[in-house]
């Protein structure tokens, strides 16, 4: 069986042939160490047993205990006392800087390490000639062992005997190590004789080798400046010693440092991981609650935008275009419900311009939000209505200032063609042709209207419009005609129904006798002859002194409330007027 615990198969076979003897070797695919590992087993265990007679009261430990440098050593030996002496076997080659550093880890752990060497790379035997008998080469890590005073033993676990190396080269180096070590100028070391390694002493685990004493006694004796030499070695060791101590301090300094500095960012990536996530709980706690206010306007829009599409058809797609987070903080309204709004504004425009400062008063703001931020929401909203085919303007994000929007269809006329595809942006314009070949002149000069001669939509538009049309005394003589006073009021609820009085209304309004007059008027079915006149007039109020703006009613000299909901009703049902976002507003561009 194979001597070695590590084997994967330690069975062995007999093998043989015509050309070698008989011998055991390994089954097939087994084993799988060299011969020199077999050495190797062989010699640390053989000094684990020398050991263990030396000395019968202490810890050994054949390459199974590990040290605090991570090495393991293949003996590691423990008295008594508490001293540590490492064996290490070297059979594998070493290079001269590997040797030393193993040996000053050892060193700084306080551990005495003794050295054997074997095998091939260093037990060589120089072929006998004159004066070569019993030397062998001097491998380079030698060179590294003899300037360390460490002895050069070599081991041979089969014979279980041990030899030192001497002659010139190391007798040399031991004299002379008063100085300094000298070129090892010989490439063979002598074997005087190899000693049963059972047959050897070891003072304080170290290997007593007959012979290495005597040199040292015979370098001491010779040379005076050897007990110097030996003090400032210890001096010079003690030197690096307080050296290897002030940069373990140092490393340790740093590691602690180091390990401060880690945890310092591991607190900070903490915190902002910790501030990252309540910012997300709040972006996302700030969009549910966008959310639920978006259902919540678009459930209490819903019921009249059904009215609307019962009366008029499904709404256009471009009132469902895409929402954005902005804009439900932005308005109170839902997204639809201001869009349609704009847009059925700006098609009862049908076939003019349209003055786009009063379509922010179809923006219903949040009190925290600001104009601009309705001017922006509805400046998108246009390029979207242009691409459909619904307005034109030249701006490229927008209508430029001082320009109107082109309203291209209505309510009942829907857009020809879609623009999206034919655009292409030049700074801040897109390029032509517009609707109908309409070009952008070349010299710079554009071919759109003006704000001034289009006309104006919105609340604050009209209060506008009101006051550069009619002075004070005549706004309030057209107040007064339009508005009754709970007497008439009491007067036109009579039992019997007589036509209202609306000579008032002629006096403000000198020219709507003749406007309505010039126009043919349908027999409003569901409309009192008495009403038909107060119908007319409100036409004209609602076109002529409102200009097309949305109202929420017209009240006419003396007549009741309830008439005023007939009139608006027969003139909704007959197709005169419509009622949208800011109340009732005449169908432009249709029967009249």
């Amino acid at each position: 069986m194979c001597p070695l615990g590590d084997c994967r198969d330690n069975r062995f076979i007999v093998y043989g042939g015509t050309e070698r003897r008989h011998h055991f070797k390994h089954r097939g695919g087994a084993g799988h160490h060299s011969p020199e590992s077999v050495a190797h087993h062989t010699a640390k265990h053989l000094i684990a047993r020398w050991l263990r007679q030396l000395y019968p009261g202490a810890q050994i430990f054949p390459d199974t205990q590990e040290v605090e440098t991570g090495q393991r050593p293949d003996v590691l030996l423990v008295l008594e006392n508490g001293t540590r002496v490492a064996y290490e076997v070297q059979f594998a080659s070493l290079t001269a800087a590997e040797w030393q550093s193993r040996r000053d880890r050892y060193a700084t752990q306080g551990i005495k390490n003794v050295w054997l060497f074997g095998g091939r790379h260093y037990d060589r035997l120089v072929p006998a000639r004159d004066g070569t008998a019993g030397q062998v080469q001097l491998h380079p890590v030698f060179r590294a062992v003899l300037a360390a005073v460490h002895p050069v033993l070599l081991i041979d676990p089969f014979t279980e005997t041990v030899a030192l190396g001497t002659g010139q080269a190391v007798d040399r180096l031991l004299t002379a190590a008063g100085v300094e070590p000298p070129d090892l100028w010989s490439p063979l070391v002598s074997i005087e004789k190899r000693v049963a390694l059972m047959d050897m002493p070891a003072t304080k685990g170290v290997i007593d080798i007959p012979g290495v004493r005597e040199q040292i006694q015979r370098a001491r004796a010779g040379h005076p400046k050897w007990l110097d030499y030996l003090q400032r070695e210890a001096a010079q060791r003690d030197r690096e010693e307080a050296a290897l101590q002030r940069r373990l301090a140092a490393h340790a300094e740093a590691e602690r440092r180091e390990r401060q500095r880690r945890q310092q960012l591991a607190r900070e990536q903490a915190a902002t991981a910790a501030a990252q996530a309540r910012a997300n709980e709040a972006r996302r706690q700030r969009v549910a609650r966008l959310s639920a206010a978006l259902q919540e306007r678009k459930d209490r829009w819903r019921p009249q935008r059904d009215l609307i599409e019962h009366a008029i058809g499904i709404l256009p797609d471009v009132v469902d275009a895409p929402t954005e987070a902005a804009e439900t903080a932005i308005t109170t309204a839902a997204p639809d419900e201001w869009r349609w709004a704009v847009l059925e504004a700006l098609a009862s425009n049908h076939g003019f311009s349209v003055d786009p400062r009063g379509l922010t008063d179809f923006v219903p703001l949040q009190a925290a939000a600001r104009r601009t931020d309705a001017e922006s929401l509805l400046a998108a909203y246009l390029v979207r209505l242009r691409a459909a085919g619904w307005v034109w303007f030249w701006g490229a994000h927008g209508p430029r200032p001082g320009e109107a929007v082109r309203v291209l269809a209505g309510l009942g006329v829907p857009p020809k063609v879609r623009r999206d595809s034919a655009l292409r942006v030049v700074g801040v314009r897109v390029a032509g042709p517009g609707p109908d070949g309409l070009p952008y002149l070349r010299d710079g000069t554009p071919t759109m209207c003006s704000v001034d001669n289009a006309r104006r939509v919105g609340i604050s538009t009209c209060a506008e419009v009101w006051a550069e049309a009619h002075t004070q005394a005549e706004a309030q003589a057209i107040r007064a005609a339009l508005v009754t006073t709970e007497a008439d009021l009491r007067h036109a609820l009579a039992p019997a129904p007589a036509p209202p009085d609306l000579s008032a209304v002629h006096r403000a309004l000198p020219a709507a006798r003749q406007w309505c007059g010039a126009r043919e008027w349908p027999a409003w079915k569901s409309l009192l002859p008495h009403l038909h006149e107060a119908a007319q007039l409100t036409m004209y109020v609602l076109e002529v002194v409102h200009h097309g703006q949305g109202q929420p009613g017209v009240r006419l000299g003396n007549c009741t409330e309830d008439d005023e909901k007939r009139i608006l009703e027969a003139l909704r049902a007959s197709g005169f007027v419509t009622q949208g976002w800011t109340g009732w507003q005449p169908t432009f561009g249709g029967r009249l």
